[in-house]
């Protein structure tokens, strides 16, 4: 039998039957334990146990006492394993195995037996629940529902059945050729469906008169090819976009075009293209920048073996670079890690031919002519004007030029004027100049550091003069164009959110129902890249697109080109036969308008039902899901779906490589029970579809996907990224700023469109905190507020994930509530979605603070800084809220070391004797003076921070002086004026025209009120002998206003000061912030004086 270590057994068994079977010890003698096991029925046991006091278990925990016992588990001897056939009743004779097998009952009290991890139940449902919550796959697939020999036809097998026999009415003996279409169906079952199921017959009356109530195939000019096109007569309407156009094109513009009337607008002959672009080349040729030569980058010069010193010396310059030039792509390369990996330049060689294969390859032919969706959208051909144009180049950020390198300053140096009527005149003409149709091709990398050209995403950008016009164009056509619902990207919705919550919609509503689900993720092999471009004119004008733009767009893409960036190098031309450009604004519209017309072939009787409105699919651009209640229809709209993107050169990624996926919900209805199906169900282009199983997830726009709903993974994201920010070559102040604007709104994507306990929240944000106090050196005791308040009330303006996320779900939930979209109305509707949208509307409350929103939230985190020990001398930081950007802006305005010193100060968090003592008894005496050592004696009155006290005062004044000269304003410094009362040395004069201001500066307590302070400087130097000085010293002044440059020692400035600054001086809001950080620096150098010094009053000789 064997030994356990801990124990020893001596054992006969003879098994008929279970029965349970107890050891009991009344009276537990030290060195006995209490056993509850289950042993067969019948069954004589001789069992010696030899239980020694200190003997462990296999876990190290201890053995002996009742603490041990636990009669839900059963743990049998070693080699005690029944079998499913045959059971052993003397350890090797084999019985019966019918004696041993348990009851199918679900509410069996029969025993389980784990063969996973080897722990016996005392029922089967026991054992259900350990599997379902450890062992789940091998759950899932113990218990797929049997096939049914006789099962009910569902409503969308039986429209697929009769799309079937419809379509082959013709053939004789059409009972054997439905039998072979639908193999899991009998021949008795289809004949019996044909002949008396009443629903049937109405599905196939329904389905006839749909079939008969559609028109032909449209033969109007909007369906056809642009070969058609160029060889038409007649345009309809011509008359009148035509004039418009002619009428907002101004010909003084234009170099040497000649008469507009030589054109024969919509119909671009070959004469009237080799006028557009004789005309382009000149009219461009004056605004194009000198030198405009490209100059290839010098190579880096062959890598050498660095020590470890030196290697960090060059990622820290690197990074450092990196971070100010572009913030955002510094944060993507620190928090993938890929700042410590010196990976080798892509080779233009290498990627070359790969690409030029990609881009040279014909384009499919298509000759396919769909039925319009609407009438003809002629006010896509209203002319330009000057303000949608000018609109349309403010709102532009700017970018990298085209291969003309023009820039965005560029253009906007140009005439609108001008630029209205060279868009007017190509719109009229539907032709574009050959100039740009040239782009530029760089390819970005979507893994981090690989050579592989497949895994390269190409990024095309062509002249901004192109770029403008094709904006203007595409914000027309996106809120005219009648696209599908359900296609959700490049639209001004939040597409993101409506298709995560559709789904989680679908798959809880699917598990509270017991109803079949079968969801495909499908996604497009290369899709902007091998997308045809007869395609693109075919789908818009199947919009409405009028045939002019449709031209225009035809001749968009014929003798297009392209280089190759690719580190600096430049390729020659490449010719593009195929596929959009990733970088023009009319790409996305274009591809678009081919998806839809893919996705609207799907059949709308085939996919789930929502409340009143039936969903068979979901898209975001190539990212698409499709979903139906049956196998077959899963099977069918793959099927139709594939074959129209075929025609338009997509193709679907399947396979081992593809990242196509299936998810199965199938129901067991007897036993009222779903599990999920992990073998692969489905095919696309003779490749299996990847099934995941229960524990696998699929990340769909950023969120993970299972049968559990939209799962997350936060935890690892937030310690990853943390772990990186941290070993990264950064100052501290570059690691709040990445961890504030780029790693925690990382986080929030996921965890609102996903579930999420409060728990969790909680720990992610203790994690936060706990780097944030390693990065700072902040001290344990910091208050929670401190790091979550916003900088404007003090704090340091990191997100508190356990209050914002809710927030933020909540917000989002209710955005939906007011969607016009049909799916999504009835979608809100659901228990589901409600039950979540209250859960989310309760009342949290913070520190007794209400919290409904994110400016309530604010509010308490503010309350609660401003009522701590350490926080309530920040309570007038909200006065000047443009003080604190200091705090946030992630600006190397300090050093590290200096930054960590000021953060400090702000929150009162060095250490001093006094803070030193809390909680404690402790000498909290200075010794230098003998008061009690605060952070505000030593900065305000301890005599040993006397000089370093006076170097604060003046840098103030300086960096104040100096910069209202930079306004033309005159400074008398410390000017000596006779009064009256005395001699008064107010610190500054400033003097410009007639108007003169007198300022003395002085820092504070943090605790006293800084508006009496302000009106105690106002009333000592608001003196008729002190004006009457600065008028004679100031010659045309004949206004003398007297204020004051008040802040305490945390850098908080006084309002009245910092209106005196920003409105009356002139100075830019910004410098509010930079005396806020040096007073904080400041206070950190007397802080560091003051523990270097050793100055002592007390016991020098007393002054006779």
């Amino acid at each position: 039998m064997g030994e356990w270590p801990w124990v020893s057994w001596s054992l006969t068994v003879l098994v008929e039957k279970w029965r349970p079977f107890t050891i009991l010890q009344p009276y537990p003698m030290p060195g006995q334990l209490r056993v509850d096991v289950y042993l067969p029925r019948k069954t004589s046991y001789l069992m010696d146990k030899n239980i020694y006091e200190n003997t462990t278990s296999p876990g190290g925990g201890p053995l002996c006492g009742e603490k041990t016992h636990r009669s839900d588990v059963i743990i049998p001897p070693p080699g005690f394993a029944p079998s499913t056939d045959t059971a052993s009743n003397t350890l090797g004779e084999n019985v019966d195995a019918s004696a041993t097998t348990s009851s199918a009952n679900p509410l069996s009290q029969e025993p389980g037996w784990c063969e996973s991890c080897s722990k016996l139940f005392k029922s089967q449902r026991g054992l259900r629940v350990h599997q379902r919550s450890k062992h789940p796959e091998l759950y899932h697939s113990q218990n797929q529902p049997l096939p049914r020999s006789k099962a009910r036809w569902s409503d969308e097998e039986m429209v697929i059945f009769a799309r079937e026999e419809i379509a082959n009415r013709k053939i004789r003996f059409i009972n054997q050729h439905l039998h072979k279409v639908f193999p899991h169906r009998t021949l008795e079952s289809i004949k019996g469906l044909r002949g008396k199921n009443v629903r049937y017959a109405r599905i196939m009356a329904d389905l006839e008169a749909e079939m008969t109530s559609q028109p032909e195939a449209a033969t109007s000019l909007c369906t056809e090819t642009s070969e058609n096109l160029a060889s038409s007569n007649v345009l309809p309407q011509t008359r009148g976009w035509a004039e418009n156009l002619v009428e907002n094109i101004d010909t003084a513009h234009l170099a040497n075009l000649g008469p507009l009337s030589q054109f024969e607008p919509g119909k671009p002959s070959s004469s009237t293209k080799e006028a557009i672009n004789t005309e382009y080349n000149d009219w461009i040729s004056k605004w194009l920048p000198s030198g405009a030569a490209h100059r290839e980058r010098r190579a880096n010069p062959p890598s050498t073996k660095l020590n470890a010193r030196a290697t960090r010396r060059l990622q820290y310059s690197r990074i450092q670079n990196l971070y100010k030039l572009n913030r955002s792509a510094c944060a993507q390369e620190v928090l993938s890690g890929a700042w410590k990996v010196q990976s080798g330049e892509l080779n233009l060689k290498e990627v070359q031919p790969f690409w030029e294969k990609m881009f040279r390859k014909e384009s499919a032919k298509d000759r396919r002519k769909p039925k319009p969706t609407g009438e003809v959208l002629w006010g896509l051909m209203e002319p330009l004007t000057i303000a949608e144009v000018g609109s349309t180049l403010k709102s532009t950020t700017p970018s990298a030029p085209g291969p003309d390198k023009l820039t965005l300053d560029g253009v906007k140096r140009i005439p609108i004027a001008e630029l209205v009527s060279h868009y007017n005149l190509w719109l009229y003409a539907g032709y574009q100049p050959e100039g740009l149709r040239e782009g530029i091709t760089t390819l970005i990398p979507k893994i981090k550091g690989t050579r592989d050209p497949a895994k390269l995403r190409p990024i095309t950008v062509s002249s901004f003069i192109c770029r403008i016009f094709h904006r203007c164009l595409a914000q027309r056509m996106e809120t005219s164009l009648p696209l599908g619902e359900r296609q959700k990207a490049f639209r001004k919705v939040d597409g993101i959110c409506h298709n995560i919550w559709s789904l989680r919609s679908l798959i809880h509503n699917s598990k509270d129902n017991l109803k079949e689900l079968n969801i495909t993720f499908l996604d497009v092999r290369k899709a902007f890249d091998s997308i045809s471009h007869k395609s693109l004119g075919i789908a818009a004008a199947r919009l409405g697109l009028p045939p002019p733009l449709i031209t225009y767009i035809s001749n968009l893409y014929p003798n297009c080109s392209t280089k190759l960036k690719v580190n600096g190098k430049i390729s020659k031309p490449i010719e593009v036969r195929r596929g959009v450009r990733q970088g023009d604004p009319l790409s996305p519209l274009l591809f678009n308008a081919v998806m839809d017309w893919a996705l609207s072939e799907l059949d709308p009787r085939v996919g789930v039902q929502i409340g009143e409105q039936r969903i068979n699919h979901l898209a975001f651009a190539d990212d698409i899901i499709l979903v139906s209640s049956t196998k077959i229809g899963m099977v069918s709209s793959i099927n139709t779906l594939s074959r129209h993107l075929a025609k338009s050169g997509l193709e679907i990624s399947a396979g081992k490589e593809g990242k196509s996926a299936s998810m199965a919900i199938v129901v067991d209805g007897k036993k009222k029970m779903w599990t999920v199906d992990p073998l692969p169900r489905f095919k696309v282009n003779s490749q299996k579809i990847p099934a995941l199983s229960i524990t696998q997830q699929y990340k769909y726009l950023g969120i993970n996907i299972d049968a559990q709903g939209a799962r997350n993974d936060a935890a690892r994201i937030l310690t990853e990224g943390l772990a990186e920010l941290s070993r990264a070559p950064l100052k501290p102040q570059q690691r709040l700023y990445l961890l504030r604007v780029h790693l925690l709104p990382k986080l929030q994507h996921g965890l609102v469109l996903s579930s999420c306990a409060k728990r969790a929240l909680t720990y992610l944000d203790k994690s936060v905190r706990s780097a944030i106090r390693r990065w700072l050196t902040l001290p344990k005791d910091t208050p929670t507020a401190f790091y979550h308040a916003k900088a404007c009330d003090g704090g340091l303006g990191i997100t508190r994930l356990e209050h914002t996320i809710p927030i933020l779900k909540r917000n989002r939930m209710m955005k939906l509530t007011l969607s016009e979209d049909p799916v999504i109305m009835e979608l809100v509707k659901l228990t589901y979605f409600t039950n979540l949208l209250h859960k989310y509307s309760n009342v949290k409350l913070l520190n007794s603070w209400p919290v409904t929103d994110k400016d309530s939230l604010a509010r308490a985190e503010a309350s609660m800084l401003h009522t701590s020990v350490d926080g309530r001398g920040l309570s007038n930081c909200s006065d000047v809220p443009r003080q604190s950007d200091w705090v946030t802006n992630g600006a190397s305005l300090l050093s590290g070391r200096d930054f960590i010193g000021a953060i400090k100060v702000r929150g009162n968090l060095l250490p001093t004797k006094v803070s030193a003592a809390r909680g404690r008894q402790r000498e909290i005496t200075c010794d230098c003076c003998r008061r009690p050592e605060s952070l505000g004696h030593i900065l305000q009155t301890c005599p040993r921070t006397w000089g370093p006290r006076i170097s604060r005062h003046d840098s103030l004044l300086k960096r104040v002086r100096n910069q209202a000269c930079l306004k033309n304003w005159t400074p008398i410094i410390e000017p000596s004026i006779p009064t009256n009362i005395g001699l008064r040395r107010p610190d500054l004069v400033l003097a410009k025209g007639n108007i003169a201001f007198l300022v003395d500066a002085t820092v504070v307590a943090d605790n006293a009120n800084m508006q009496l302070q302000h009106e105690a400087k106002v009333e000592k130097y608001n003196n008729s002998d002190i004006k009457e000085w600065i008028k004679v010293h100031c010659p045309g002044v004949d206004e003398v206003r007297v204020t004051s440059l008040t802040a305490n020692w945390r850098g908080c400035l006084y309002g009245g000061s910092a209106s005196f600054l920003t409105e009356d001086l002139g100075l830019p809001k910004a410098e509010l912030s930079l005396l806020s950080a040096k007073i904080n620096e400041k206070g950190y150098y007397l802080w560091c004086a003051h523990y270097r010094g050793t100055a002592r009053l007390w016991n020098r000789p007393l002054r006779s």
